[in-house]
């Protein structure tokens, strides 16, 4: 251990910056990168159980704008059960949508998940299911 004058201010350890030896920069074992950050992000939401469709009134207008115009019903009104069924099956929908475009993002050798991804899906889909 160092000893240090009492002129000599020691930093706290989250306040340090980057280390510059002989024009090599060295970065601390405890600083964040980015591809780390996101890791950490994507744990915490997979961890999280909230929906992914928060705003449900959002989500009753887009039910309702649905079936005014697939349906041509206007006032066609649904039992909050039935709302809570919709949004799950969306959720489920959307999530495996996104699993599927990442799998094709992994396979392309992508580093970015890009539209070409979700066409790959779309095209896919149209050949399993017909």
């Amino acid at each position: 251990m160092a000893n240090f004058n009492s002129t000599e201010k020691i930093r706290p350890r989250k306040l340090r910056h980057k280390v510059v030896k002989k024009s090599r920069v060295v970065f601390p074992p405890f600083s964040m990168r980015g591809r780390t950050f996101a890791v950490r992000r994507l744990r915490d939401l997979r961890k999280n159980s909230s929906a992914l469709v928060r705003e449900i009134a959002s989500f009753v207008a887009l039910i309702n704008h649905i079936t005014e115009k697939k349906l041509k019903k206007p006032y066609l009104q649904f039992e909050p059960e039935a709302i809570a069924a919709f949004r799950q099956d969306a959720e489920a929908f959307l999530s495996n949508y996104f699993k599927a475009a990442n799998l094709c993002r992994i396979h392309a050798g992508s580093r970015i998940l890009g539209v070409e991804q979700f066409r790959m899906v779309n095209i896919i889909g149209r050949l399993m299911f017909g």
